[in-house]
């Protein structure tokens, strides 16, 4: 923006409100980005927690586990799941790994089988885990998701969210540049009527429409005319009363 946009007042209040905006949607990006962040690690941990209780509990607490790795049942193609981030292991004792999901490692997804939440790197891959064990530690489930996953899906409402707050905020601000043109309309219309006017022309400008801000610089601007159209009157008069009183001694001369 040039010295000549700063020093009008239509640059200074855009310039005032561009600065506005821009904070707004810096504080609105930061706001969004923690809860995205939040929000995707509690719901991705709420269902980790869902899944991993619910296998748990289905367990009958008086069978006979025995470790099996005979190949699972097969779905038809239209059930298969689309979704495949989701894998889980059962283990007993610590050591004996029961049943898990197809694409789950042979590997425990936490070594320290501690309950709760965690991260853990498997061959080289990023987890989130959930751990869970019955009320004697014997039997303990594993439910984890990839944290590619969950970065992704990060990523892509975090994107969404900058592109519909930047976009709200463009609006606003065409919104507020309309409405700054708009309210400055009167001193444009002001100053094309004082270009157009004649010269000696020193009758009082318009202030009906103006805003109550700019009236009172205008009334000032009025009686300034005024008084230097009493001045030029007051010139004229002396000037006719001056020709008056030289028109005799003229007339003598002449004659």
């Amino acid at each position: 923006m040039t010295c000549r946009a700063i020093r009008s007042l239509k640059g200074r209040v855009l310039l005032v409100l561009g600065a506005a905006i821009t904070l707004c949607w810096i504080a609105a990006l930061g706001v969004l980005l923690a809860y995205t962040l939040r929000g995707q690690s509690d719901r991705w941990d709420s269902k980790l927690q869902a899944i991993g209780t619910k296998i748990l509990t289905s367990i009958p607490s008086n069978a006979k586990l025995k470790p099996s790795f005979d190949q699972g049942l097969q779905l038809r193609d239209e059930n298969m799941p689309r979704d495949v981030s989701l894998t889980f292991q059962v283990w007993t004792n610590r050591k004996n790994l029961l049943v898990r999901a197809s694409d789950s490692p042979h590997k425990p997804l936490l070594p320290s089988f501690q309950d709760g939440f965690t991260s853990s790197t498997v061959n080289g891959e990023r987890w989130r885990v959930f751990s869970v064990s019955d009320s004697t530690g014997e039997v303990s489930v594993q439910v984890a998701v990839r944290h590619s996953v969950i970065d992704q899906e990060i990523r892509h409402k975090i994107f969404a969210m900058m592109g519909l707050t930047t976009l709200l905020l463009t609006v606003a601000g065409l919104l507020m540049w309309f409405a700054v043109t708009r309210s400055l309309r009167p001193l444009t219309t002001l100053q094309a009527a004082v270009r157009s006017r004649r010269k000696f022309d020193l009758t009082p400008l318009p202030v009906a429409q103006l805003p109550t801000e700019i009236r009172p610089l205008v009334e000032s601007f009025n009686h300034l005319l005024d008084q230097l159209d009493q001045a030029m009157q007051g010139e004229r008069r002396f000037i006719g009363d001056a020709a008056h009183e030289l028109r005799t001694p003229l007339s003598a001369l002449q004659a």
